[in-house]
């Protein structure tokens, strides 16, 4: 900067505008601040009080971050203790969030929609949605995946148990139900609008919604607190849940208990083909549902350290499924098992498999008891 004044010096005070003077000033008080910019400060001689202040920040930050999840937990869990509750915080959320500036739609859309709010199938939605959101609020440091799997199980009985969320089966009349009987078909109808169970599209949407894209979640602002992996977003996606939040913190620990999530998968997804009543359901689930439930049990099996067990079971499927579209990665496993059996890890003692209780299958004699129940088909 001292050069570029002394250049300007040189110049007669009137060789040169002011205006050029006052922008060759500025660009050389630019030039030092650049430079002075390049050199680092001096070492600040109060390192332990910024130690400190910042420590009380942290605590601080993550105290307040407690306290949203406390509340949040408490208003959202006292919601899922019943269904009407439930549905009235989502009202809630949704009046807040998506009707926030248009309060009349919200009245003319509560107003037109008052069947949906007051049916079952909603109402049940409206409540495995809260139920599920405070299980992802409650896993932490602390509560991690692992330590919820119990709470997880508990909840997708409680799924898989609700009619009211299951889509209705285009193959699910029976052969009374003749479409050219219009007794039939009124008889049906009025069945249809007065069931307890009827399904609601919209019901469906809401619990295949992802938690984190919830109105209620967008409304109280904690979507921050979500859990970011090993977590399955949407509460109606059993088998996503079954996986993310059960197995897989299972197989990381080598956890028998895993076995066990398979025998009640496939006890539920047995009972369920059964009650749609619909031979082209069973029919897929016999020769192609089954078969893959129980080839990955089989691999989940030799995982956490019993190959011959899991030989044995594969080798079942190879026999009792010569059709199979899988059958070459059935037969390539069975070979690997034979020639390269996984070496048996440490595995977490079985003395508490009884946290998982699956649903007994139902038995049918003309199939091999290892292979599961196949369905009836009607």
């Amino acid at each position: 900067m001292g050069c570029l004044l002394s250049l300007l010096m040189c110049f007669h005070p009137h060789a040169l505008p002011l205006r050029a003077i006052s922008i060759l000033t500025v660009f050389a008080s630019l030039l030092w601040a650049g430079r002075m910019a390049a050199q680092d400060l001096p070492v600040p001689q109060n390192s332990a009080a910024i130690l400190k202040e910042l420590d009380k920040i942290d605590q601080g930050a993550k105290a307040h971050e407690e306290n949203r999840r406390s509340a949040a937990i408490s208003q959202i869990q006292a919601a899922a203790n019943s269904a009407p509750t439930a549905v009235e915080l989502y009202l809630k959320s949704l009046e807040n969030t998506k009707y926030l500036e248009t309060h009349q739609d919200y009245v003319d859309w509560s107003r037109k929609n008052q069947e949906l709010l007051h049916s079952i199938s909603f109402q049940t939605a409206a409540q495995l949605q809260m139920r599920y959101l405070a299980v992802a609020l409650q896993r932490d440091e602390r509560h991690d995946a692992y330590s919820q799997i119990s709470e997880c199980l508990a909840y997708l009985e409680t799924l898989s148990s609700q009619k009211s969320l299951r889509k209705e089966s285009p193959d699910s009349t029976s052969a009374d139900d003749s479409p050219n009987s219009s007794e039939n078909k009124n008889q049906k109808k009025t069945a249809k609008s007065t069931s307890t169970d009827k399904p609601y599209p919209e019901a469906i949407a809401l619990i295949n919604q992802s938690v984190n894209k919830s109105s209620v979640v967008e409304w109280l602002q904690i979507s921050d607190l979500l859990p970011d992996s090993d977590f399955e977003p949407c509460a109606g996606n059993y088998q996503s849940i079954m996986e993310k939040n059960v197995r897989k913190p299972l197989r990381a620990k080598n956890d028998p208990r895993i076995l066990k999530t398979w025998d009640a998968q496939i006890a539920r997804e047995t009972a369920t083909t059964t009650e749609s009543n619909s031979k082209q359901q069973a029919d897929t689930f016999n020769q192609i549902r089954l078969p893959d439930l129980l080839f990955r049990k089989a691999q989940d099996t030799a995982a956490i350290g019993q190959p011959n067990r899991a030989l044995s079971e594969v080798m079942m499927l190879v026999r009792n499924y010569p059709a199979n579209s899988s059958m070459q990665d059935w037969i390539t496993t069975a070979r690997g098992l034979l020639t390269n059996p996984p070496v048996a890890s440490t595995a977490i003692s079985t003395a508490t498999n009884a946290a998982i209780t699956p649903t007994p299958t139902p038995t049918n004699s003309s199939a091999p008891a290892a292979l599961g129940s196949p369905v009836p088909a009607h």
